[in-house]
């Protein structure tokens, strides 16, 4: 067992490590990664260089009827009217909540595990930092631990706390002036705009992989099924600013403020 769901492909039955950035969205990844001849086993070598294929928002290739009845659902949870700014942090804020059930980023309610950061996430997502996918710092827990546990009885896992999130760029400003300045070496940062003009980071552009997931188990090497690294990244960023759209989508073409907000 691993800590995402594996695919029944056949021609992925030996994969065992993916970029974290799809762990909300992992349908898209087998498909944009469909193209691949190989599949990362170990760890994410020459594959992190492998082109991904194209992304689909599903909203969009429904019918007119299906979109119709998608709409009118999801304004139903994510509101008949966007006014403004606060309205869209009311509504992450809800799903760190459990109160929606879903975004466009994350197409299940929040796992079991992010319980263990709510009130983080909360106040994260009340300041304008707007989650998309994290996980909490897990160091020697049971592989059976049955919130953070994953893998063959025996052993012990562990993660790197992340968090990733959508901000405006002079807040990403002062984060980045907070890092620097106080020297946390520990944190790691990556952060881009939508068009990819704008790039800030402190981990090497090319090459470097991150485990920030990992297991160790009796007879077996440590295991890495999650990782970060930038040349994934740069692939999941059109992926996660596309999904706007498919929050905008919901909304009629004359509801001009809810379409400008998002």
């Amino acid at each position: 067992a691993l800590p995402w769901r594996p695919s029944k492909a056949s021609s992925r039955q030996e994969e065992n490590v993916r970029p974290i950035f799809w762990s909300n969205r992992q349908k898209s990844f087998i498909q944009r990664t469909s193209c691949w001849d190989e599949f990362p086993n170990g760890r994410l070598g020459n594959q992190a260089s492998a082109a991904y294929g194209d992304f689909e928002l599903n909203f969009r290739s429904y019918s007119k009827e299906t979109q119709d009845k998608v709409a009118a659902d999801r304004r139903r949870m994510w509101g008949d009217h966007v006014p403004n700014g606060d309205h869209v942090r009311r509504v992450f804020t809800a799903f760190i909540k459990g109160e929606v059930k879903r975004l466009p980023w994350c197409t299940e309610s929040p796992t079991e595990e992010t319980l263990f950061i709510q009130k983080q996430l909360i106040r994260l997502n009340q300041c304008n930092m707007l989650t998309i996918n994290s996980q909490p710092r897990v160091n020697g827990a049971l592989s059976t631990d049955p919130y953070v546990g994953w893998g063959p009885g025996g052993g012990f896992v562990y993660q790197k706390a992340y968090v990733e999130f959508f901000c405006p760029e002079s807040q990403l400003e002062q984060l980045v002036r907070g890092i620097e300045g106080e020297k946390y070496e520990s944190i790691s940062y990556m952060a881009v705009t939508a068009d990819g003009s704008k790039v800030k980071s402190n981990i090497p552009p090319q090459g470097q992989v991150n485990a920030v997931t990992w297991g160790v188990f009796p007879n077996s090497e440590i295991i890495q099924p999650t990782v970060v690294d930038v040349t994934s990244f740069m692939a999941w960023k059109d992926e996660a600013f596309a999904l706007w759209n498919e929050w905008m989508d919901v909304y009629p073409e004359d509801d001009h403020q809810s379409r400008q907000v998002l």
